[in-house]
């Protein structure tokens, strides 16, 4: 994308677990890094497109966000899975990672602010994901249904009918294809991923 012409950045976790500098590379694959989706707006070209990748690191432990939320929570009121004991200190882990899932929608909510801001959200491709399971038994890591089945919502207005549902085995690597098809570039033949 960003020998096509977009301007290319990230913030949080970028390319990641991997090493920059053993891959031999000069920068992180994400792009330049940024403070935030606003920094990249204002400082690339004018009408230039982007590609922005923000990597959270919510949730993840050690839960250390969302204690303004966490007390909220009812620990009663909390379902815990079947496979895992249903003792206080369960409870308090799942509500831990709950209050970092809403630290991480504060967090998404602030870009789709920014986008809004800039007249760029109808013109935006925006995939929200995760990257694994959550960090519990069977879940990050493994291949049960709590560490493979991940969100992802994908807004894009001039493609995708609002409020639609699929229920497709999909990869995150499928979204590199996604994003070079919208861009209208050239495949790579070594790409074995699908455009979604």
């Amino acid at each position: 994308l960003e020998r096509a012409g977009y301007s290319v950045a990230f913030s949080g976790k970028g390319w990641a677990p991997g090493s920059v500098e053993k891959s031999g590379r000069k920068r992180n694959p994400a792009g330049h890094a940024v403070r935030d989706l606003a920094a990249l707006l204002r400082d690339r070209s004018a009408g230039q497109p982007f590609c922005y990748w923000f990597g959270s690191t919510n949730p993840h432990v050690p839960w250390t966000e969302g204690a303004d939320v966490k007390a909220s929570l009812d620990l009663q009121r909390i379902r815990v899975p079947a496979h895992l004991p249903d003792r206080p200190e369960v409870r308090e882990d799942i509500r831990s990672y709950y209050a970092e899932v809403q630290a991480f929608d504060r967090q998404c909510g602030a870009i789709v602010d920014q986008l809004r801001a800039s007249g760029e959200i109808d013109n935006t491709i925006l995939v929200m994901t995760s990257d694994n399971g959550w960090q519990m038994p069977r879940g990050l890591a493994n291949c049960y249904d709590l560490g493979v089945r991940i969100p992802m919502a994908i807004r894009w207005p001039a493609a995708f009918k609002a409020g639609r549902t699929r229920d497709d085995f999909v990869s995150i690597a499928d979204l590199m294809p996604t994003f070079l098809e919208a861009a209208g570039l050239k495949m790579p033949a070594e790409v074995t991923a699908k455009s979604l």
